[in-house]
């Protein structure tokens, strides 16, 4: 199930199989995996795998907005969201590897944002981590939890 979204008005339909055009305003749909920066796009669809439903992200840039990969979902999904974070978040890959790619979820409005816990780090090296927290989440067996 990949979300779509009128081009028109912006609303986000989360299944928009089959469906062309926006049932509210008549606007084209798209599929949301277009609209989405390259450097957070393995993230955000693998929020989608686990039923997180996404409002906006972006990958991050350094002449505008935010210095750093983010993405925002509803508060209501917090647990979920932190369940994903968790797994994410261990201290080690493995016994001689140290995990530095770690995320936190920070309050932002009737949202919650998830970023990178360590921000100060080049753009270039935030956006390989949104990469590949994207691709291991992606590739976590269905039966993880």
């Amino acid at each position: 199930m990949e979300p779509k979204a009128c081009e028109k008005c912006g609303r986000v339909l989360m299944d928009g199989q089959g469906v062309a055009f926006c049932p509210h305003c008549g606007g084209l749909l798209v599929a949301m995996e277009l609209c989405l920066d390259p450097y957070i796009r393995d993230f955000v669809k693998s929020l989608w795998k686990w039923g997180i439903r996404t409002k906006m992200s972006c990958e991050g840039h350094l002449n505008h907005g935010a210095p750093y990969p983010w993405v925002d979902v509803p508060r209501g999904q917090a647990v979920r969201l932190a369940q994903l974070v968790a797994r994410q978040n261990r201290p080690m890959l493995t016994r001689e590897i140290e995990n530095h790619n770690t995320w936190v979820i920070r309050p932002e409005g009737s949202w919650l944002r998830l970023i990178p816990e360590d921000r100060n780090r080049p753009l270039a090296k935030l956006q390989e981590d949104a990469v590949e927290f994207g691709k291991f989440l992606l590739e976590l067996p269905d039966n993880w939890l």
